[in-house]
């Protein structure tokens, strides 16, 4: 069962992954495309801006979510390396159950959120709020939960294991 979860968090990873590389290279296409039409032509179009604020958006979360995903956030393991083993399991386990609760209320926030856009046009294309904000129900919800919910309980029975070897 452990492994099928670990695979199913893989395979979100992934997508996330590739997700993550379309958007950062629309991105760069949008900027250029910006770039080109008002210096190049000297016409100021609205549109790639807009889309390009949408795909750094997505970028970012999406990169977050990796990140998060593989525990390589910068400030945990700096502040993580200097405590002894034992009182770093028991942080790493309150602080997974912190983001556990945040990554909730984020979700449920986020959804509210979603739900109140999903009509009202944005700008000059008239994109809908919720392509701004479906990003953080999806990484929140699907990513980031899942991948929280799985290292807590991954935890929680290397400490119950642990007990129970002594």
């Amino acid at each position: 069962m452990r492994s099928k979860v670990k695979k199913a968090i893989d395979l979100i990873e992934n997508v996330e992954i590739f997700f993550g590389l379309v958007c950062l290279g629309a991105l760069f296409i949008s900027i250029i495309i910006g770039v080109f039409s008002r210096y190049v032509l000297n016409i100021s179009l609205g549109w790639p801006e807009e889309i390009s604020t949408g795909l750094m958006i997505w970028a970012i979360f999406l990169g977050t979510a990796i990140v998060f995903s593989k525990k390589e956030h910068i400030l945990l393991g700096y502040f993580l390396k200097f405590l002894p083993p034992r009182v770093k399991k028991l942080n790493e386990l309150v602080v997974l159950t912190l983001i556990e609760f945040f990554l909730i209320i984020l979700l449920v926030k986020s959804m509210t959120l979603f739900q109140t856009q999903i009509r009202i046009p944005w700008g000059q294309m008239e994109i809908p709020g919720a392509y701004y904000f479906s990003i953080p129900v999806i990484t929140s919800g699907l990513s980031m939960l899942i991948s929280n919910t799985y290292s807590l309980c991954d935890e929680i029975g290397n400490l119950l294991q642990k007990k129970g070897e002594s």
